[in-house]
C-alpha cells in the first residue's frame, strides 16, 4: 500500500488528515468498550406465523452476519449479499494509507462461508467500509454489482489499476442506459439502484428508500466524508476519498419474511418507507450520537412502524463491531471514542424490553440466521 505522506499526496487538507491520526493513535492507546455482546444462540430457527398469501413451496431463508453491516440473504435459490465488505484493514492502515480491495482475504471468507456464486451485491452508500470489496466479491462470485452512481465510480477507478483482476464498463454509459446489459462482455455487470423502482431477482424484491447518515460528532469529518464519488476519484484511495453519495435504507421482501437494512445511523428522508417487516438489521454505531428525539424516532421509524400487527419483530444490531479487526477472530464492539455503544445497547434493551412483540437478537460473525414460516 502506499503511505498517504508521500509528496504527490491527495490530501488537501493536511491538518484534517493529521487530526484524523492523531485521533486514530489515541483511540489505539484508550480504544476499548464498555460495552460486552453475547450472541444470541442462533441453532434453532426462528419460525414466523404463516401469511396468507405465502406460497406453499415457500420454505427458509438464511440470513449471514460477516461484521459491519455485511450480510448474505439466500433462499437457496437466490443469493444477496448486502456491502461485501470483508478486506477490512486496520486502523494504521485506514489513516495512513491509501485503501484497496485485499483478493487473497476475501477469498478466504467467500470458502469458509461457502461462497461461490451471488446474484447480487447490493451497497447502500459508498464509504469506503461499505463499498471498497463489492466489486472484487461481483467479480469472484459472478455477480451483478447494484448501487448507485458513487458505487459505480469507484468500481470504475479500481478496475482500471492493473492488478485488479476485473473489468467494468464506463460510469457515463452504465448509469445513462441504467441496465445490466450496458457492461461490456467479462466486465462486472451493473445496476443502478435508484428509489423509484422496485429491484427483483428471484424470489427477492427490493426497495430503496433515501435515509440519512449518521453523524460522527467531528464536524471536520462529518463535511469530510459528505458529498459525492466524482470522475476524478482513483484507487488506490484514502479512506476520506470515499464519499457517502446517497445512503439508502434497503427494504427485502421475499414469500418466507421482509427486512429492514439500515446500514447507518440516520432518520429517514422517505415517507414512502411504509412496508412492514419481520426482521430490522439496525446500525447502532453513532447512536449515541443523536439527540433523545432523534434516537426515539429512529427506532420508532425502522422498528414500531414497521411491524405486522399481531406478529412479532426481530431487530438485529449491526455496525456494531470494529471495522478495523479481522473476521478470523470473535468480534469486538467498536471502541467508545467512536461511540459510546453500551449506552445504545441499553438504550435498544429498554425499547425491546418494554413491547412483548420485539426481540433482540445479536450476531457475532458468521453467525446464521434461518427463518422458517409455520
Amino acid at each position: 500500500m502506499r503511505a498517504l505522506w508521500s509528496p504527490t499526496s491527495w490530501l488537501p487538507a493536511t491538518k484534517l488528515a493529521l487530526l484524523f491520526a492523531v485521533i486514530a493513535a489515541l483511540g489505539l492507546t484508550t480504544g476499548c468498550s464498555k460495552m460486552t455482546v453475547l450472541p444470541t444462540d442462533l441453532s434453532d430457527p426462528v419460525r414466523l406465523p404463516r401469511l396468507a398469501d405465502a406460497p406453499p413451496d415457500a420454505r427458509a431463508i438464511e440470513v449471514t452476519f460477516f461484521g459491519n453491516s455485511t450480510l448474505l440473504f439466500s433462499d437457496g435459490k437466490t443469493s444477496l449479499m448486502v456491502d461485501g465488505y470483508l478486506s477490512r484493514p486496520n486502523l494504521f492502515e485506514v489513516v495512513l494509507t491509501r485503501l484497496s480491495p485485499n483478493p487473497k482475504i476475501i477469498k478466504k471468507h467467500l470458502r469458509k462461508a461457502s461462497i461461490s456464486r451471488l446474484d447480487a451485491v447490493v451497497v447502500a452508500h459508498s464509504h469506503y467500509d461499505h463499498v471498497m470489496d463489492a466489486a472484487t466479491v461481483a467479480k469472484l462470485t459472478k455477480a451483478t454489482l447494484v448501487g448507485t452512481v458513487d458505487t459505480c465510480r469507484v468500481a470504475e477507478a479500481q478496475a482500471r489499476v492493473p492488478d485488479s483482476g476485473f473489468e467494468f464498463g464506463d460510469c457515463e454509459r452504465l448509469v445513462s442506459e441504467a441496465r445490466p446489459e450496458a457492461s461490456p462482455p467479462g466486465a462486472v455487470p451493473f445496476e443502478l439502484l435508484r428509489d423509484d423502482r422496485v429491484w427483483a431477482r428471484g424470489d427477492f424484491k427490493l426497495t430503496a428508500y433515501h435515509s440519512a447518515h449518521g453523524k460522527y460528532g467531528w464536524e471536520c469529518l462529518d463535511n469530510a466524508l459528505k458529498g459525492n464519488v466524482t470522475e476524478a476519484f482513483t484507487a488506490p484511495a484514502h479512506a476520506l476519498s470515499f464519499k457517502e453519495g446517497i445512503s439508502y435504507t434497503l427494504h427485502i421482501e421475499h414469500p418466507i419474511a421482509s427486512f429492514i437494512v439500515q446500514t447507518s445511523a440516520g432518520l429517514s428522508l422517505d415517507a414512502r418507507l411504509t412496508k412492514p417487516a419481520d426482521f430490522v438489521f439496525l446500525t447502532t454505531a453513532l447512536v449515541d450520537k443523536m439527540s433523545a428525539e432523534d434516537r426515539n424516532a429512529y427506532w420508532d421509524t425502522f422498528v414500531t412502524q414497521r411491524k405486522r400487527q399481531k406478529s412479532p419483530i426481530h431487530v438485529i444490531p449491526i455496525h456494531w463491531d470494529s471495522l478495523f479487526e479481522k473476521l478470523d477472530q470473535k468480534l469486538e464492539p467498536l471502541p467508545d471514542w467512536i461511540t459510546d455503544q453500551s449506552n445504545t445497547k441499553a438504550y435498544l434493551e429498554g425499547r425491546a424490553n418494554a413491547d412483548d412483540e420485539t426481540s433482540l437478537i445479536w450476531m457475532d460473525a458468521y453467525s446464521r440466521l434461518r427463518v422458517e414460516r409455520e
